[in-house]
């Protein structure tokens, strides 16, 4: 048996929660958004079947094989 490390090319879609202070506007709300996208733990993603399976993985999106 081998592990194989790879990358995914797709567009995920997953839903969010951010707490924020009462008294932004939308325009703030939507900054505060933008400054924290970093930080929103990424747990259960939609596949949206935007790439067909044979260029959502390349050869060149093999990043490592190692026995296990």
């Amino acid at each position: 048996m081998k592990k194989v490390k790879f990358s995914i090319a797709c567009i995920a879609m997953y839903n969010a929660e951010l707490e924020v202070e009462d008294n932004l506007t939308k325009e703030e709300i939507l900054e505060k958004i933008h400054e924290n996208l970093d930080t929103f733990p990424v747990q259960e993603l939609t596949w949206l079947e935007d790439f067909a399976p044979e260029t959502a993985v390349t050869i060149d999106d093999i990043r490592s094989i190692e026995a296990i």
